[in-house]
């Protein structure tokens, strides 16, 4: 199914990670994201969006890089493919008060939550519609996860007595688009 726009894509993903969709695979209630901000923006306003986030984690997913692939020989036709990238921002919060074990179990979910949010990603059912039932433009299923990599880092808010938790995981997919009207 072509689309018009990448955001009903983006939505579809957010939808997965913030809510319970009721699709193949997707995210249980107690492993859900709050909805987060960008990486780049401002470390504190980060912090706050996670900490007051479902399990004090946040998400935020993006479409990145979208090339042509290699194969496509017509321009002429009324539908273009092209890769994409999606990069999906995780935030965990991290008090001033915390011990190794909170410090550990907070790593653990990071890595955890990446297996998650591939397995709900990843499924080729996952992705071709909204909850609404809007077309993604997602070709060939979900996203696919190959060379996908959850790379954690440790960001000090302010004066220090907040940390922040910052994971970039990166997908790709390929996405249908139709000019349209």
């Amino acid at each position: 199914m072509t689309a018009q726009t990448t955001s009903y894509l983006r939505g579809a993903i957010v939808e997965c990670l913030t809510m319970s969709t009721g699709k193949p695979r997707a995210l249980a209630a107690g492993h859900l994201f709050g909805q987060g901000l960008p990486p780049g923006v401002d470390r504190t306003l980060r912090s706050i969006r996670a900490k007051d986030a479902t399990n004090r984690k946040s998400a935020f997913a993006i479409i990145g890089d979208i090339e042509v692939p290699g194969s496509v020989a017509d321009e002429l036709g009324s539908d273009h493919i092209y890769e994409c990238q999606i990069v999906i921002s995780r935030d965990y919060f991290l008090g001033w008060e915390f011990s190794t074990s909170d410090v550990g179990a907070t790593m653990d979910a990071v890595a955890d939550d990446f297996m998650r949010v591939r397995k709900a990603l990843c499924h080729p059912a996952a992705l071709d519609t909204t909850v609404g039932g809007t077309a993604t433009g997602i070709a060939h299923g979900g996203l696919r996860a190959a060379g996908a990599k959850a790379a954690p880092r440790v960001e000090q808010i302010g004066d220090g007595r907040d940390r922040l938790v910052n994971v970039i995981d990166r997908f790709s997919c390929v996405f249908q688009f139709s000019p349209g009207s």
